[in-house]
């Protein structure tokens, strides 16, 4: 599995690392959660392997959420606009990923593997065994966009800048 943390894709959300919108499917956790996951493993855990992972999210929700808080074109941002997730699309994308050069060899295989692909999980092990509750999907990425932009990251949007 390739593991992309959620900063990397929220940055590249609104810094223009996606020309489009492509049919990705994301198992989002924020890492606040993942370490009181990690705790309760080492404090009342059972032995075996836990599913860290809150909710199933598309590439689709996540820009549509992005853009909703204020990262927009009219904005400045370089949030994507086009809508790559149809089949034509997503095939060609798939297509493509073989091309030497064409992406880089991270996101190629990424395309092969999950474009077009529902990630399906069940996280009820760890929410049972461990008492974890993940934060919602949508709180991650304000918090990490509202830290990306204490830290210079990238700029708040006007709504947001004081």
């Amino acid at each position: 599995a390739i593991n992309t943390t959620v900063g990397e894709v929220v940055l590249g959300t609104v810094k223009g690392a996606f020309p489009g919108v492509v049919d990705l499917h994301f198992g989002w956790v924020d890492v606040r959660d993942v370490a009181a996951a990690h705790i309760a493993a080492m404090t009342k855990g059972q032995p075996g392997r836990y599913i860290c992972a809150g909710d199933n999210v598309s590439f689709g929700e996540l820009v549509d959420y992005v853009k909703k808080l204020g990262y927009t074109k009219e904005n400045g941002y370089k949030t994507p606009g086009m809508n790559l997730s149809g089949g034509l699309s997503t095939n060609l994308i798939k297509l493509a990923s073989y091309i030497p050069f064409a992406m880089p060899p991270d996101a190629a295989t990424l395309m092969r593997l999950q474009l077009g692909r529902s990630i399906v999980y069940d996280n009820s092990k760890i929410k049972k065994g461990l008492g974890i509750s993940f934060r919602p999907w949508k709180e991650t990425i304000a918090d990490t966009l509202n830290d990306c932009a204490e830290w210079g990251h990238v700029a708040p949007p006007p709504s947001q800048k004081s």
